[in-house]
């Protein structure tokens, strides 16, 4: 699971986005042929009431209507229908809870789940992404829920996933707000209020892998969404962006956590990888200051073994050279004394 927080001017594109509605989009995996057949919406209360695509819980909805989910190949071409819908929706659950003005508080948050390797059949696909919906409805509250869509749409790297993006809505403890003598007064008049930091909690983060998996296994779904960083130092969780970088540019398609002197190592092999982490930028400058070191040990070592083997040459040629002067000199001396005695 990887998570996006987005500010209130940001909702708009966020859907507009998941939904593959923006021209230029900066991820340019995706490929339009495709979104045209992969692609599928799952927001619950997306429907089709008598033909007509609608909102149902704005619906009126009557004895005798026909009431269907929305079938695939109706998403593509009602795209723009459905993220208005989707929109509306944010608006007005949005209206519901308390709001500080700040224009930098994160009044939605992006989930993206991307489908297990294990999980190679159809209905084993609609199983877990059903299970997905449910669990993070579950969770962070139905009635929060503004968008689920599914992307398999893009190219090579990558694999099929969800976008399941809600308003992080947590309730307002009436009692501690009344105890406080500078509280805010308009907040009296609701019950609940938009904080992302109370609902996506480190406590949170820390779990949610955790119960996500007990919730599949407890389905009898036989996939994995939690595996264990092989090697030492702390785990690094990367954005969507990231992995898809590392992927284009290693070919490494990254199917569980890493740590960071992993990633760090990885990267100094792919000098093309945009580091945007301040401690994995040190931890990688560490790296290449102990890479240079050892390259200088071994050109000096190197240049040691050169000098030791040109000085032993040497000292065989002059050892060589003064061994056959003297045995030159002895049988010369050997030959003239043999020439005297026989004369």
């Amino acid at each position: 699971m990887h998570y996006e927080k987005s500010t209130h001017s940001a909702a708009s594109n966020v859907l507009r986005h998941v939904h593959r509605l923006i021209q230029n989009d900066k991820n340019k995996d995706v490929d339009l042929e495709r979104t045209k057949t992969s692609n599928q919406c799952l927001t619950p209360y997306i429907a089709v009431v008598n033909g007509e695509i609608v909102d149902i819980t704005k619906a009126d909805i009557k004895d005798g209507d026909i009431v269907t989910s929305l079938p695939r190949d109706k998403y593509f071409s009602n795209r723009k229908l459905i993220q208005k819908l989707e929109y509306q929706h944010y608006l007005d659950r949005k209206s519901e809870l308390y709001c500080y003005s700040r224009k930098d508080l994160k009044t939605l948050v992006n989930i993206v789940i991307t489908l297990p390797k294990e999980i190679t059949t159809q209905s084993d696909r609609d199983a877990f992404f059903s299970a997905c919906g449910t669990f993070l409805s579950n969770r962070y509250g139905s009635n929060n829920l503004i968008s689920m869509v599914t992307n398999a749409d893009e190219m090579e790297i990558g694999r099929e996933h969800l976008h399941c993006s809600f308003i992080p809505a947590c309730p307002i403890d009436k009692e501690k707000l009344m105890a406080k003598k500078n509280h805010v007064k308009a907040m009296e008049q609701y019950s609940e209020r938009i904080c992302a930091n109370s609902v996506i909690t480190k406590r949170d983060m820390q779990t949610v892998h955790r119960d996500f998996q007990k919730y599949l296994d407890d389905a009898d779904l036989k996939c994995k969404v939690v595996n264990k960083a092989e090697g030492d130092g702390k785990r690094i969780n990367l954005s969507v962006e990231q992995l898809k970088e590392i992927s284009r540019k290693t070919g490494i398609v990254l199917d569980k956590p890493i740590t960071l002197v992993e990633f760090a190592e990885m990267v100094t092999r792919n000098r093309d990888i945009e580091i945007v982490d301040s401690k994995i930028k040190e931890r990688l400058k560490e790296l290449e200051k102990e890479n240079l070191s050892l390259h200088e040990k071994i050109s000096s070592l190197e240049k040691h073994i050169e000098r030791q083997q040109n000085h032993s040459w040497q000292r065989l040629q002059e050892r060589s050279g003064s061994w056959g002067h003297e045995r030159n000199n002895g049988w010369e001396s050997s030959k003239e004394k043999e020439f005297e005695q026989r004369w």
